[in-house]
Formats: structure tokens, sequence, C-alpha cells
């Protein structure tokens, strides 16, 4: 949702439930996950995209106890480049994910495309049932990030929005968990819960 006020102590966020109705919700903090619009100028600015299929394959081809990440038998991009990585949950089941680090997302049709010659050509996966699918981008900067939002002192960015990604590689787990425990600590002392840098 917006922040569309600071009554008293608290922040009014507009936002809409589930079905869509509007909900006006009041908080004391605000922590902002959502991707900003434009990312902060930057010396460096690269994109981690990727789409992910939830696959059944009709004969036995996973290892579950083998998890194979950044494999670089992907057909290469002409700028970036590209991997595959396979996490095994059963003999038969696996979510199979194509990564590339480039300027530009690809078209699902793209992604489509590499991810099948991926499971056929490389893990040789046979007959596939596509179950479901998973797609996103990742910002991957050096770009600093303002950790609060506009000019309200109540509102934090968090997540890949306050910088938690890390350039280098797109990892945001740890960042994310050191964010939140700092927050924490801040809250229970009492005191403004500004996210770390």
């Amino acid at each position: 949702g917006a922040v569309t006020g600071l009554p008293d102590a608290t922040v009014r966020v507009a936002a809409t439930d589930a079905a869509g109705a509007p909900v006006d919700l009041r908080a004391r903090w605000v922590f902002d996950s959502r991707p900003p619009d434009r990312l902060p100028a930057a010396r460096t600015r690269l994109l981690q995209h990727f789409r992910g299929w939830f696959v059944r394959t009709e004969r036995p081809v996973f290892e579950p106890d083998t998890v194979d990440l950044m494999d670089f038998r992907t057909a290469q991009p002409a700028r970036g480049l590209s991997f595959g990585y396979v996490l095994p949950t059963g003999r038969h089941t696996a979510l199979v994910e194509y990564t590339e680090f480039g300027p530009e997302p690809l078209t699902t049709e793209a992604y489509d495309r590499a991810l099948a010659d991926y499971a056929g050509r490389v893990l040789r996966t046979g007959a596939t049932e596509v179950l479901s699918a998973e797609q996103g981008v990742i910002p991957m900067t050096d770009a600093v990030f303002d950790r609060r939002a506009g000019s309200c002192d109540r509102v934090f960015r968090i997540g890949v929005a306050g910088g938690a990604t890390r350039a280098s590689t797109g990892y945001t787990f740890a960042a994310v968990q050191r964010q939140s425990e700092a927050v924490a600590r801040a809250v229970r002392a009492g005191r403004p819960p500004v996210p770390p840098a």
C-alpha cells in the first residue's frame, strides 16, 4: 500500500485485501519491501533474472540428495552469462531453474525455450510435465539505497528495497536476517527501528 499520512504517532497505509477491497491500516512503524520503481543511480547495474519449472518426469532422473547449483552447461547469451540449477524433491520431481546475469529480463517464451533446452539437452529428463513455474528479477548493483521511504520518519525500506542484496551474487537472505535482527533489537529497546545499511 501507499503511505497517505502521519496522524499522531502512527502511519496510515492505504491497501487492499485479498478480495480487492480497500483497507485502511495504521501502524507505529512500517517496513516496505516492495521493489522500487527504478533503481538509484549507480556505477554498476546488472540484473539476475530467472524462471524455474517445478517438474515431474516420467522416469527417475533426479538424485533427491544432490543439488546442482550454477550449472554453466546452459546455452550462453550474447551479453552476460547464464546457468541452471536443480533442486530435487524426489526421483521424479524437482525445481529446474534457468538464470541469467544481464542487462534485461527475457520474455516468458525465451525463458521457456532456455528451460526446455537445459532440461532436455543437459539434464536429459525425457518426458517432462511442468507442474508450475516461478519467475523473478533481482537487481545486482552498487547503488546506495535509502533506508527511509520518502520524508516519513516511520517508514523504512527493507530487503531488496533497502539494499540488502549482495551486488556480486544477488544473494539477499543473510542480509535480510541481519536487518530483521537489528530491527527487532531496536523495537525491544524502544529505539526507532532503523534498518542497518
